[in-house]
């Protein structure tokens, strides 16, 4: 009898002790991370959460703490599920400090999908990319794994123990809906729903794994809740919890198995495909212009830059978290590697570094990335090979950088230290001075130098063509995922800015120089991101003692593809293109000459699915209405207010 109980005191002990390394906070000893700043933390304490900051992140956690009142009750709604348990957010300033974190540092440590955010039992860990938007996706990603996980597996230790003992949930299941829930439905995740149905990649659900899991999943839960409902998502979770089984949770709340529900949503998907066709969309991927020999899927290439005589491209590859530049000769075929950082490791997905841009004479090609924890400047000339790197003091993060036409001066996305906000700033190269030319809580990125230097075009999700002083740390407003264009005078004599487009349902990007009277930029505004034109343009407004004008685009589309640009890089004189877009599960990079102005004839491309019918699902989560927050959501402890946190 004693054996016996001691058998059994040692198995429970095994049982919790595995739990505790599940869902707990423990460290692994002997393993840490390589750290280069001390974080000394501080937090807002509220009724449900408390958000914790450390040094320059005061102005993020306090946007945060916002935010996850109002995401979290938008979750609970639509899981019809409440948290008890008080959740603690851990708020970074970049993704680079949060890989310097050693919280929950152990082989089986939870992720939501993407990568975006970790889960330590109670703790949420989030980061500031330079968008807002983004930032609410990784907040609703989080919670929806935390809500998913404790609906699943039970919130006590030995409902855990039992469940994730007898539950098996794979990855398309779990990650697919957090995925869901936090995205809703984007022409990015159609283009690739669309690829994975065209190379056939989702065709074994249950073998899936890392992100094809999640995007496959993703695609299956979208068809899910435009077939069924919404309300259906509680209900499945709830009864796969009970029966410890996906195919009896699917047939108890839809009535289909799952092999039978996958087959619906594959002859769905083609139906709305062949409903609407476009004989004129054309594939742009040909193997005859493809700037690179092989491809694998394990390499993600990013920040593909042309050359300003059209003949070389340089580009990004990350691989394992090892991040090479190269430049590559479309001619002679030959490439040079630029720069390696780092080893091959296993770790979060960070796309964010290096940042590249060529000189205007073509003979530079400059680099951003962070090293030790601090900003840096590589430059490279091809003619001298000299290499020289300098620090970029005073900002917590770049998000993107392009030269002046003389070459003179770059025009950065940045994020201040200690200000949480993207803003456009001009940098002088050798003087070293930093023009800041807007201050306020959009998210403003990519400019772009146009017409000789005279004018910086730039995306952002601004409401109105003024900058504010007003606007600075606002931390109620709601942002749109999706980018406008605006034109600023250089220098910046005026704080109104020149519209482009005002289209809050479509997503604008990469802006380019184009000719002096033209811009180009991609659009999804078919639902498949295809490269315009914008002409610049003028009328009279009034006139009193002079004449005053009014600037106005009219745009054009100029491609018509059946599967997105995914990022754009035209050379000075309008003659090359290099493109980046998702073919094959894969990133592809071409280069291909571009026609003149005059025989562009595009007429303008056919909706998609995705644009042409309305879908009872959730296409973007922030526009979620059924909700009502309950009063002590966002209400701190210690005071009250009419506006709901009192961050003094």
């Amino acid at each position: 009898m004693i054996k016996r109980s001691a058998l059994y005191l040692l198995l429970l002990a095994s049982l919790f002790a595995r739990a505790q390394f599940n869902y707990g906070h423990q460290m692994d000893f002997g393993k840490n991370r390589v750290q280069y700043k001390e974080f000394v933390w501080t937090y807002f304490d509220y009724e449900r959460y408390r958000v914790y900051s450390y040094q320059g992140g005061t102005e993020i956690a306090k946007y945060v703490s916002t935010s996850l009142a109002k995401q979290m009750a938008i979750l609970e709604k639509r899981l019809d599920y409440q948290i008890d348990e008080k959740i603690n957010i851990l708020v970074y300033n970049t993704q680079d400090d949060f890989k310097q974190s050693n919280l929950g540092l152990s082989s089986e440590e939870q992720s939501n999908i993407g990568g975006v955010t970790r889960i330590i039992g109670d703790k949420i860990n989030v980061y500031f990319n330079g968008s807002h938007a983004e930032l609410d996706q990784q907040i609703r990603a989080a919670l929806a794994e935390l809500l998913v996980n404790k609906i699943l597996y039970g919130g006590n230790v030995r409902e855990m123990v039992r469940n994730s003992t007898l539950l098996y949930i794979p990855e398309w299941y779990s990650q697919g809906l957090v995925k869901y829930l936090s995205e809703g439905w984007t022409t990015t995740n159609d283009n690739i729903m669309y690829d994975g149905l065209k190379s056939e990649s989702f065709s074994s659900f249950n073998r899936l794994t890392g992100r094809q899991a999640a995007n496959s999943g993703h695609a299956l839960w979208y068809f899910v809740v435009s077939t069924y409902g919404e309300s259906m998502i509680p209900n499945i979770l709830y009864m796969t919890r009970v029966t410890r089984s996906l195919d009896n949770a699917f047939v108890s709340t839809l009535g289909v198995t799952l092999d039978n529900l996958v087959y619906d949503f594959y002859e769905s998907y083609q139906r709305r495909i062949f409903m609407f066709r476009d004989s004129t969309r054309k594939s742009p991927f040909v193997l005859d212009n493809s700037a690179l020999r092989r491809y694998k899927s394990s390499q993600h290439f990013y920040q593909v830059k042309l050359s300003p005589d059209g003949e070389k491209i340089a580009y990004a590859c990350n691989e394992l978290n090892q991040i090479k530049v190269f430049c590559k000769n479309t001619k002679t075929k030959g490439s040079t590697l630029l720069l390696k950082l780092g080893p091959k490791v296993e770790q979060l997905e960070d796309y964010n570094y290096p940042l590249i841009a060529w000189h205007p004479n073509g003979d530079i090609v400059s680099m951003i990335y962070v090293n030790k924890g601090e900003l840096v400047l590589h430059i490279y000339n091809f003619e001298s090979k000299e290499v020289v790197k300098r620090p970029l003091a005073g900002f917590e993060k770049i998000n993107s950088m392009n030269y002046s036409p003389d070459g003179k001066k770059m025009v950065f996305s940045a994020v201040k230290k200690a200000k949480g906000q993207s803003d456009v700033f001009v940098f002088g190269i050798n003087t070293g001075g930093i023009e800041q030319l807007s201050n306020d809580i959009w998210d403003d990125q990519n400019p772009v130098f146009i017409k000789k230097g005279k004018q910086v075009v730039f995306e952002s999700n601004r409401l109105n063509d003024t900058i504010k002083a007003t606007d600075d740390a606002r931390y109620f407003v709601k942002f749109n995922r999706n980018m406008d264009l605006f034109m600023a005078p250089y220098p910046f004599t005026s704080k109104v800015l020149v519209r482009i487009s005002n289209t809050p349902d479509v997503n604008e990007t990469y802006p380019q120089a184009y000719t002096d009277n033209y811009i180009t930029y991609l659009s999804d505004k078919n639902g498949i991101n295809n490269r315009y034109l914008a002409e610049f343009d003028s009328s009279i407004a009034f006139v009193d003692t002079t004449e005053h004008y009014r600037y106005y685009f009219k745009s054009r589309p100029v491609t018509n593809y059946d599967r997105n640009i995914t990022e754009q890089s035209i050379n000075p004189a309008a003659t090359h293109v290099a493109e980046r877009y998702y073919y094959n599960v894969n990133d592809f990079i071409k280069v291909s000459e571009l026609p003149p102005l005059q025989d562009i004839r595009q007429k303008e491309p056919m909706n998609t699915w995705y644009r042409g019918f309305v879908s009872p699902a959730v296409m973007n989560p922030s526009d979620y209405k059924d909700y009502s927050a309950p009063d002590n959501t966002s209400s701190p402890k210690t005071e009250s207010n009419t506006r709901g946190i009192d961050f003094e």
